[in-house]
């Protein structure tokens, strides 16, 4: 497993908290752009790609 460094990544607008309707899962706070910020775990996804979650259809 690699090592991540303790990253601030500022995309130059206030990062945006996750909401109950948001699809992406973090405890932390979710830039534009699915960038992660201050979550615990991290997701070990520092790609923007594998920072998405699906989500069913139906899911509220």
């Amino acid at each position: 497993m690699g090592h991540f460094a303790q990253e601030t990544v500022v995309t130059g607008v206030t990062p945006l908290w996750a909401r109950p309707d948001s699809r992406f899962l973090t405890r932390g706070a979710v830039e534009e752009g699915g960038a992660y910020r201050g979550s615990e775990t991290a997701l070990a996804a520092r790609s923007r790609q594998t920072a998405l979650v699906r989500v069913p259809d139906g899911a509220q």
